[in-house]
């Protein structure tokens, strides 16, 4: 291994250039460019201020390896699509970069090319001295239309070919000004520095490993041993980089099938990553859900990624797909640990049956995020779901929760710790998610998400005191960080109402006071306005806590049904207790003093009863009718070729929004043939169910829903309106224009 020397200006110079030396080139088995803008600055300040800058490690090959080029102008976008920078594979002279990408990267960004449209600048007035840790010289990415003096373009002078007094001049020039005489002593000074520095021929070293003069000695898996060592013993790449530097080593493809995974799993908000994806592949060839590297060296590992890459691919979308369509998670904010899907697609990969009557999801996933269950580190917890599922060739709501409190982690969700939910904590906009089910969470541009708000603004609450206990001066403040960011102190808005114009700092009592009781309602703010005042925020946030409380009883500290027979062995989960309606006896009646009403009719009277009082109590636009003691409930929707129902399975455990077409097939294929965008519009995947050899059709969504579950009822009762009215707006108007006579098929 020969150890080379060279200056800064001309190492850049090497860099995809095919003429110096081959070129200096990255091989796929790296990861992409993870710098900042602030760390490549940070990198050029400790140049200057002639801090060591580590050896680099250097292939030199004339190997077909593949490999891509150096990004000048780099944009974020870069970082997941690599292989826009693939350069064609040869048997040419070339240098692979194995140790130093992060630093040559940002030396070509810095002195060739840009970040972000935005190129590197110097202020040539900086330099006084500091501390070791803080900034020195100050660079900064400007846009080249604005930048200013005392700000120069870097490489204006490190590739400038002009006397040292040329540069001089030219920089004292851009001043405009008459500069004094420390001023130009200064530039003087830096540009003196930064020519010494970056022409100096021992300005970085890089090691070589040289198969072209000693082919013998490094073999191509050799090379990639090397790489994986000398990146693994700090904190340079992480487990899952190193992995897929094994797995690019051996499958072609494998950069470009990651991407394209990842683009197709993030196109709706969310931010999967190719971490989860080869914890996902390992757990799927139970290799078990833990990073080692061994596992990648396997034998057949690597070859059954690439083989089943497909149904690994299947598999994972699906489990994405109904996440994003049939559950209360709608945007990466939302899912503060992505490993709880895991097991969710190995149930897909294994068991497909099981998947396709998959029942209480929902829950599974509420309970095990809102507990922070997958935290940590639940590479153990994953195992052992997972070999509980292999057991049971099913997914069990009760066993997985069984699983996941033999491994002692929590499942319940107590008041302390949905107290503690506030502004920044990471599950606020998962009972967002759950609070505010109208707000798009998908937008087009990130920059329209809904953002977390405070109710009374910070701003306002730090200007209240109170008295010193020493001095008795009022110069106290009396709300603290914690007061300001309670959950009871937060809202969600839409990104136009906190923008320029809209709440911003607005206090609550000017921001309220021409709301509608719909907007209050929603937003679960007590109606009294003298409650919106700086002077009453201690009762307000009693008050809305009431509020919060009571929507979301039904999540604090819930038994499991398993828990519920252990304190009481005589109580059955398959036959539960259920309670009985209100004016349970007087509905008994309406139905005839001599019916027989069973236990499950009683329940879905009871049900249905309690939905109606939820629904009207929510603002909903629906046409509720009376209840009867039945699994249906139907719902007009103003047309009589179709109507809502709202369906519950006691015995299957599952709830149903349909659409439903007592007898004109052709309604429904007048409606199939508009599916995509009615699936747009309603934002859900629908069954479409023509039924042959019935006169009637069906258009439903379906969710598993266990009704002994009392507890989750308000959750079903939401999920039911929302779609309901959902169905009501998207089909009604379409039903108007269908001018088929009925009884047509």
């Amino acid at each position: 291994m020969k150890t080379q020397k060279l200056s800064l200006r001309k190492i850049v110079s090497y860099l995809n250039n095919p003429e110096e030396e081959g070129g200096f080139w990255l091989p796929n088995i790296q990861r992409p460019f993870v710098w900042t803008e602030v760390q490549i600055c940070r990198l050029f300040d400790s140049i200057l201020r002639q801090y060591p800058i580590s050896t680099l490690l250097i292939w030199k090959t004339k190997s077909g390896v593949r490999r891509r080029k150096f990004i000048d102008n780099f944009k974020e976008e870069h970082r997941n699509h690599l292989s826009n920078f693939k350069v064609p594979d040869d048997n040419k002279k070339k240098c692979l970069v194995l140790d130093g990408q992060q630093r040559l990267q940002s030396l070509f960004i810095g002195l060739r090319g840009s970040y972000d449209g935005k190129e590197l600048y110097l202020d040539v007035l900086s330099g006084d001295l500091s501390a070791p840790d803080d900034v020195k010289f100050k660079f900064a990415f400007l846009d080249p239309r604005t930048a200013i003096f005392p700000h120069v373009r870097f490489r204006d002078i490190v590739f400038s070919d002009e006397s040292r007094r040329v540069i001089e001049e030219g920089m004292i020039a851009l001043a405009g000004r008459q500069l004094t005489k420390i001023e130009t002593d200064k530039i003087k000074d830096h540009i003196d520095l930064i020519l010494n520095t970056f022409l100096n021929e021992s300005g970085i070293g890089y090691q070589e490993l040289d198969s072209i003069e000693q082919p013998k000695l490094y073999k191509e898996d050799d090379v990639v041993e090397i790489f994986i060592r000398a990146n693994s013993g700090g904190t340079r790449l992480d487990k899952s980089d190193l992995l897929f530097s094994l797995l690019t080593s051996s499958w072609d493809e494998a950069d470009g099938s990651m991407e394209i995974l990842l683009d197709e799993l993030n196109m709706q908000g969310f931010a999967f990553t190719r971490d989860f994806i080869l914890k996902t592949c390992l757990t799927l060839l139970d290799q078990g859900a833990r990073y080692e590297v061994d596992k990648f060296r396997k034998a057949g590992v690597r070859e059954g990624i690439e083989g089943k890459w497909d149904d690994i691919v299947a598999a994972t979308k699906d489990v994405a797909d109904f996440v994003r369509g049939s559950t209360f998670i709608r945007c990466d904010k939302a899912l503060s640990s992505y490993l709880v899907l895991i097991p969710l697609v190995y149930l897909r990969y294994h068991f497909p049956s099981a998947w396709a009557t998959k029942r209480e999801i929902e829950l599974y996933l509420l309970r095990a995020l809102l507990a922070g269950a997958f935290g940590g580190t639940p590479d153990q917890l994953i195992d052992d779901l997972v070999y509980k599922m292999k057991e049971i060739k099913t997914f069990d709501l009760n066993e997985m929760f069984g699983v996941i409190r033999t491994a002692g982690r929590s499942l319940e969700l107590t008041e302390d710790r949905f107290w503690a939910i506030g502004y920044n904590s990471e599950n606020i906009h998962l009972l967002f998610n759950l609070w505010y089910r109208d707000f798009n969470y998908t937008p087009a541009f990130a920059g329209n998400l809904p953002q977390v708000d405070h109710v009374f603004p910070q701003s306002l609450l730090r200007k209240v005191k109170v008295a010193n206990p020493n001095t008795g001066k009022i110069n106290v403040m009396k709300y603290r960080e914690g007061d300001r960011n309670q959950l009871a102190n937060c809202m969600l808005l839409t990104a136009a109402e906190n923008g320029a114009g809209g709440k911003s700092d607005t206090p609550p009592d000017e921001w309220f006071k021409d709301k509608t009781p719909e907007y209050l309602a929603q937003h679960l703010i007590p109606a009294d306005p003298e409650l919106w005042k700086i002077d009453h925020f201690d009762n307000f946030i009693d008050e809305r806590k009431k509020l919060i409380k009571a929507k979301f009883a039904y999540l604090l500290s819930v038994p499991l049904a398993q828990d519920m027979q252990r304190d009481n062995p005589s109580l059955s989960i398959q036959s539960p207790v259920m309670p009985q309606p209100e004016n349970g006896s007087q509905a008994v009646k309406n139905h005839g003093e001599n019916d027989a009403i069973s236990g499950t009719k009683k329940v879905q009277l009871d049900f249905w009863n309690k939905f109606k009082v939820y629904a009207s109590s929510h603002k909903t636009t629906l046409q509720l009718r009376k209840t009867d003691p039945q699994h249906w409930y139907t719902i007009s929707i103003g047309n009589s070729k179709a109507s809502v129902g709202l369906v519950v399975g006691v015995q299957d455990d599952f709830i149903r929004c349909e659409l439903y077409i007592p007898d004109s097939k052709k309604t429904y294929k007048e409606l199939l043939e508009d599916n995509s965008d009615i699936e747009k519009e309603l934002g859900v995947k629908l069954e479409w169910q023509e039924l042959p050899g019935k006169k009637a059709c069906r258009i439903k969504i379906e969710r598993a829903a266990s009704i002994k579950h009392v507890e989750e009822w308000p959750s079903y009762f939401e999920w039911l309106k929302q779609h309901a009215e959902k169905f009501q707006q998207v089909f009604g108007k379409r039903l108007k224009n269908i001018k088929a006579p009925e009884g047509v098929g």
